[in-house]
């Protein structure tokens, strides 16, 4: 009977060990996982906030003496408008999970895109332009579907200062979501084909 408590005893510890070691490596492996995606999202982040302190695209809202423009169209240069549109294609192209990258005016209209059916489109009732303008920090929004494409995606944005430091624009790119999940496309915890991130 001692002899039968024992080795139940010590089932049952090791029954919690294996457990915990098991629990342990998941969350060990989903860190690592999050930690991967965190790191291609600050990527993104990083690009956005680049391109959001270039004097090129700040001259889109500003004339030479830092006075903002009025509209779009009254900017002072027409090479300008194609240097930028060829620079954010340029940009996307780069990067497969990137579904656009844009310009964004101060009242919430796409004034220069990648994509061109995105030009003129109003995303002023859109989460992430109102975060922007209103606090005037970088913004990882949650997902959404977007308006060009019908696809899923996270907006990354950064507010375009003008030399006041007042927010007169925003430089959004937008994460296909199915591109970055496809990052952990077989994928496996525990090396077993029934457990995936």
């Amino acid at each position: 009977m001692c002899i039968g408590l024992l080795v139940s005893f010590n089932v049952s510890i090791a029954k919690e060990s294996i457990q915990t070691l098991t629990e342990t490596t998941i969350e060990d492996n989903l860190k690592i996982y999050k930690t991967l995606l965190d790191s291609k999202m600050e990527q993104q982040l990083v690009r956005v906030e680049r391109l959001a302190k270039d004097h090129m695209i700040g001259s889109l809202f500003e004339d030479d003496h830092g006075h903002e423009h009025s509209q779009f169209e009254e900017k002072s240069e027409a090479n300008t408008y194609e240097i930028i549109t060829e620079n954010l294609i340029s940009e996307k192209e780069l990067e497969e999970m990137i579904d656009n990258i844009s310009i964004i005016n101060n009242k919430g209209i796409i004034v220069a895109s990648a994509n061109e059916s995105a030009l003129g489109m109003d995303v002023s009732e859109r989460t992430y332009f109102q975060k922007v303008m209103e606090t005037g920090e970088k913004y990882i929004g949650e997902s959404v579907i977007s308006k060009d494409t019908g696809e899923a995606v996270v907006p990354v944005c950064a507010p375009v200062l003008n030399i006041k430091g007042e927010v007169q624009g925003i430089v959004s790119a937008t994460i296909a979501t199915r591109l970055v999940a496809a990052e952990l496309d077989g994928k496996t915890i525990l090396n077993t084909k029934e457990t995936y991130p």
